[in-house]
């Protein structure tokens, strides 16, 4: 798999296809390799460019303090791979991934040709919405993981996280060597969760990105991602809603063929209006 440096940083990425580049984000627990069913899918109409974030796949680990790690920082290594690629996007995220295409959108929304959020974490969103913090699923799940770290039982961070965003009885179902490569790595996780709870975007910033934008969600997935997706259609304001029939959280994986057909679409409407 190719490399390229940002900022010092070793970034792991992939190349499928020909065409209008696409950079796909994956999301937390996951790598670029998350996008291959849509990738395969779309490779004939575009280029698309799926890479890892820090401490995922083949990309250098957080190198700062975990409390430091931040989606801004997480965002300079897309605007990286943005910038060797050499012309604007379209960017797509889905979840940890998706937090950090709303910072690029705010901050560099130059860069971008339209912009495609798959349930992205959005804690700061649904909080400063006046959501109730007690239904902010993605920072109480984020403090549960590090308060079992710190009582000294990360497997079962791990399982309660596998378990949650996938389908419970996950974590068990895993070899055991795939359980020990995630214990190995808990530290990427633990900055993660602080990466969730630190997150700035707000409200505010989501009124200000004038991207053409589609927000897809699952309605299977948990109701935080559902009513945090309405919040973002009513925010945004050059958005429309995809709702996946029978999809949960892990869409990306699990219904490859929808997502790449409602996304081909919103991508072609987009190349129409510059036509226009």
């Amino acid at each position: 798999m190719p490399h390229l440096k940002v900022d010092g940083v070793n970034v792991n990425y992939r190349v499928t296809g020909k065409g209008d580049p696409i950079v796909l984000l994956h999301g937390g627990g996951s790598n670029g390799a998350q996008w291959k069913g849509i990738s395969n899918i779309m490779q004939k109409g575009w280029r698309l460019f799926t890479m890892d974030q820090y401490g995922h796949g083949g990309t250098d680990q957080w190198p700062g303090l975990p409390e430091n790690r931040t989606y801004d920082a997480e965002a300079s290594l897309v605007r990286g791979v943005i910038n060797y690629i050499g012309k604007p996007v379209h960017l797509v995220g889905h979840s940890f991934g998706g937090s950090i295409a709303l910072r690029l959108a705010v901050n560099d929304s130059h860069k971008l040709r339209s912009l495609t959020l798959i349930e992205p974490n959005g804690h700061s969103v649904f909080i400063g919405s006046g959501e109730d913090p007690k239904s902010a699923f993605v920072g109480v799940n984020s403090k549960r993981f590090l308060e079992l770290v710190h009582e000294g039982k990360p497997e079962l961070a791990m399982q309660e996280y596998m378990d949650t965003y996938s389908a419970h009885g996950t974590w068990k179902s895993m070899p055991t060597e795939v359980k020990t490569q995630y214990l190995i790595n808990i530290d990427n996780f633990i900055s993660g969760m602080h990466c969730n709870l630190s997150e700035p975007t707000t409200p505010d910033d989501c009124r200000n990105i004038g991207l053409t934008t589609l927000v897809m969600y699952g309605d299977k997935s948990q109701a935080y991602y559902r009513r945090l997706s309405e919040l973002l259609i009513q925010l945004l304001p050059n958005a429309k809603m995809e709702v996946l029939p029978g999809a949960a959280h892990m869409s990306p994986l699990t219904h490859p063929e929808r997502i790449a057909s409602k996304l081909a679409a919103h991508l072609k409407s987009v190349e129409s209006e510059k036509l226009t």
